[in-house]
């Protein structure tokens, strides 16, 4: 359950953070006269945060049950 709770926290302050950079690379982009520059970057940057975010599930769901089925097979 400890663990559960630390996820949600990181994923709340990562999401959290997106939403800024987002409102940062907006207000920078509004502040320029139909001129984009690298703030534009954000929105590709922040789907591949969240496709590394997802592997990185998968691959702790993974230990989790390889580790789960070497504690029962050592049990037999």
């Amino acid at each position: 359950m400890k663990r559960r709770k630390e996820r949600l926290w990181v994923s709340f302050a990562g999401g959290l953070l997106s939403g800024l950079m987002l409102a940062l690379a907006a207000w920078v982009y509004t502040g320029r006269p139909m001129v984009f520059g690298g703030e534009v970057l954000v929105l590709p940057l922040i789907v591949v945060l969240i496709g590394f975010g997802w592997q990185l599930g998968q691959l702790a769901a993974m230990a989790d049950m390889e580790q789960w089925y070497r504690r029962r097979t050592r049990r037999r």
